[in-house]
């Protein structure tokens, strides 16, 4: 089983007042796309925010896409189930450092996953492909990272699955160190794969699932 960890939690200050992660594409919140887009292949959700009141917008804004589109695929899996006996599938965290930037938000999104292996992303990649997501999940065993690559060498860490266990001490190390980059933290890791493009193509033949809106003006794609 796989869990999946979104960052929102950044200041996205190019799109200011506007929360980028529920900044209106297409029609719906970001966020919800990522939400709808990886439900098919994790059995939870946990989105980390910067504090409570984005929380509560986030939540309200995506909750129900973590289950519409949970039996939509053959990677759907069973979803959490909370206390009560509800199914729950989408939680939201805190940042457990504030302004150290995304390490700190995969490590507060790391300790509350609840299953091995953990993907991880932000909440401004829309078209991630589960299919995607379903081949590095398939390639984890034996690894504690599995990361993209691309032909100059430059890696999307955000686009990853990660061993909780030891990606968790790897991101309190650097964390420790002050070094911020994930690649630090990816390097303090024993035993990553690094997956070439390439074979990523054979799936998403244009690589959609690496698009990420970085400014207002990428709503309008």
């Amino acid at each position: 089983m796989l869990s999946a960890v979104i960052l929102a939690g950044g200041n996205g200050q190019r799109f200011f007042p506007v929360e980028k992660c529920i900044a209106i594409f297409r029609k719906k919140p970001l966020v919800r796309h990522v939400v709808h887009r990886i439900s098919p292949i994790a059995s939870e959700i946990i989105i980390v925010a910067r504090d409570q009141e984005q929380g509560n917008a986030i939540y309200h804004a995506a909750a129900d896409a973590a289950t519409s589109n949970a039996t939509s695929s053959k990677y759907a899996t069973s979803n959490a189930t909370s206390s009560t006996g509800s199914e729950k599938k989408l939680f939201i965290t805190y940042d457990i450092i504030r302004d150290f930037g995304p390490l700190a938000g995969i490590l507060s999104g790391l300790r509350s996953a609840s299953h091995e292996f953990v993907f991880v992303t932000g909440c401004d990649m829309p078209f991630l492909n589960a299919k995607v997501v379903a081949f590095l999940f398939e390639e984890a065993n034996g690894f504690d990272a599995v990361v993209p690559a691309w032909e100059n060498g430059m890696i999307e860490p955000l686009h990853a699955i990660y061993r909780r266990d030891a990606m968790i001490e790897a991101a309190e190390n650097t964390i420790k160190k002050g070094e911020r980059r994930i690649s630090s933290a990816i390097a303090y890791l024993r035993n990553t794969k690094f997956v070439d493009v390439a074979e990523i193509r054979k799936i998403d033949a244009e690589l959609c699932t690496f698009i990420n809106i970085n400014t207002p003006n990428d709503l309008l794609i």
